[in-house]
């Protein structure tokens, strides 16, 4: 369960995993996704995969540059909500 399509009140009721148990994830994805990279193939990135919410197959390409797009979006919803509350950024 990703929080997709959670009311408020569920959004609100959420706690986050303690910081040690975040900062582990990350390290390990990290370490996996540079192992992965290092040894990707062609054959690989044109191999089909099916990447949630999406039912329908997308290859492996297709997928990492959703992940990027992710990232970028997200990334940029993020430092504009903390210049917003933190009375900084570029929307002033």
């Amino acid at each position: 369960d990703r929080g997709v399509g959670w009311s408020a009140s569920q959004v609100a009721q959420w706690r986050p995993p303690a910081k040690e148990v975040q900062l582990a994830h990350y390290e390990a994805v990290k370490n996996h996704a540079r192992e992965f990279l290092a040894n990707i193939t062609t054959e690989g990135l044109e191999r089909e995969i099916v990447m949630s919410p999406v039912a329908e197959p997308r290859t492996v390409s297709v997928c990492m540059g959703q992940m990027v797009w992710d990232t970028v979006a997200h990334g940029g919803q993020i430092g504009y909500l903390r210049g917003f509350y933190g009375g900084r950024g570029w929307f002033r």
